[in-house]
């Protein structure tokens, strides 16, 4: 029988000897560990000791349900531990803040595509630290490409581990001692006022409806772009915005001189691995409601006249159908990208703008706008950044104006007066000059 000192809840010991009862029926026991860390009894009775043991066997697999398979860990794979933590995060919980359904996409992406193919069939106890650095590692490109995937990953590992080891299925913690994943350094791009004007200058020449390009041809792109650069929005809110979120007219009784229109932010475009299109929160669950410049009522009015005044603001032309349908018509923040990119290949926009000119540039030239001329805070506020050094290492460019304090400084040079007292040099002490 093996030492009931040392079972790990959810674990028994060898099954007993079979005991010979009065009546020739055979009785087996097994001791085992139960959850409030009491050892104590399982038994059962057959007409044969073979019998006594298949259903002692039975009992206990019913019993190691109840107890949640914990122990089993020598047993549990890698594939099941991480399937077993996705669908524990996908049950809602009143008590815990649930993952948002597009975050569970992207884990379960990692899981399938990322790390079973390459370590799902290992068992638990076999895996180490080492494996699970070299797994991360082997997502990353060779030319540098796949820090995200690599992070997700190890994202995944830590979390499901943790969980793992909560309902008993793991013992040691091999993602506590990972590697840590440092994402290259990259200098934040932005686009200039010349740059900016080049810009609209090639949309106007692709919408326009005289113009040579064939196909359809609307506003829709020019009126996003104004917009994004008006507020600074992540484009997945800009093409969530609905009309009842948008304030162009003063309520009753307002000063009209003292109030400013203003759009509330809240919800963005999700879109799963399977191109499925929905609105969900913001990225980072915040609201904000943010005052509009002159030239953003400005679109904002014009694009009203052109809808019905209900549902989103800017709408798809042609709802899609099947498995990558939508419930509203969405506009596929991708779609944007395509004909932003298509209207810069038009109009010939010189390469070195054309790499730089994406919808999230607009926002990091927003941020950097108003870090330059008012703070670092006002552009996380802007941008519904919780933390602001988020918005100082992703979003706000480095400043390349030269430092001159030059003249300043140049009073230092006689502020150290030497006297020559024999062979030996006397210093005083600095005398700083107003």
């Amino acid at each position: 029988m093996a030492n009931t000192l040392k079972l790990r809840i959810g674990e028994c010991g060898d099954i007993q000897k079979p005991y010979k009862l009065s009546n020739g029926s055979f009785r087996v026991r097994v001791l085992f560990r139960d959850l409030d860390g009491k050892v104590k009894p399982l038994t059962a009775v057959g007409k044969t000791k073979g019998d006594a043991r298949a259903r002692l066997k039975e009992k206990w697999e019913e019993k190691s349900k109840a107890l949640g398979h914990r122990g089993a860990s020598d047993g549990v794979t890698l594939e099941e531990l991480l399937l077993g933590w996705i669908d524990h995060e996908d049950k809602p919980r009143p008590h815990k803040k649930q993952l948002s359904e597009n975050t569970r996409y992207k884990y379960r992406a990692a899981i399938h595509n990322d790390i079973i193919p390459r370590a799902g069939e290992l068992r638990l106890s076999e895996i180490t630290t080492g494996m699970l650095n070299s797994l991360l590692d082997d997502l990353v490109d060779a030319d540098g490409t796949g820090y995200t995937r690599a992070k997700r990953a190890m994202t995944v590992l830590i979390s499901s581990w943790k969980w793992g080891i909560g309902e008993g299925l793991a013992r040691g913690n091999p993602t506590r001692d990972l590697e840590p994943i440092q994402t290259p350094k990259r200098d934040v791009v932005i686009l200039e006022m010349h740059e900016l004007t080049i810009l609209r200058e090639a949309i106007a020449a692709w919408s326009d409806p005289k113009g040579a390009r064939p196909g359809p041809k609307s506003n829709r792109v020019a009126n996003i772009f104004e917009l994004m650069l008006a507020t600074g929005c992540r484009i997945s809110e800009i093409l969530a915005l609905d009309y009842k979120d948008v304030h162009l007219n003063p309520p009753a009784g307002a000063d009209p001189t003292q109030w400013r229109p203003w759009i509330y932010i809240h919800r963005s475009v999700k879109e799963n691995p399977d191109g499925w299109l929905w609105i969900g929160p913001t990225k980072t669950e915040d609201t904000r409601a943010i005052a509009l410049p002159a030239f953003g009522v400005e679109v904002l009015r014009r694009v009203l006249t052109e809808g019905d005044g209900t549902g989103l603001v800017f709408q798809a032309g042609k709802p899609r159908t099947g498995k990558a349908a939508a419930a509203e018509p969405i506009v596929r923040p991708e779609n944007v990208r395509r004909a932003l990119r298509s209207a810069m290949r038009y109009a010939e926009v010189p390469e070195d703008i054309r790499t730089r000119a994406k919808p999230h540039t607009l926002r990091k030239t927003v941020a950097t706008h108003l870090e330059r001329h008012l703070d670092l805070k006002a552009a996380a506020k802007q941008l519904g950044h919780l933390d602001d050094k988020v918005t100082r290492k992703h979003y706000v460019a480095i400043d390349g104006a030269i430092i001159d304090h030059a003249e300043l400084i140049e009073k230092l040079s006689a502020s150290t007066l030497t006297l020559q007292t024999g062979s030996s040099n006397e210093v005083r002490a600095p005398v700083f000059l107003d």
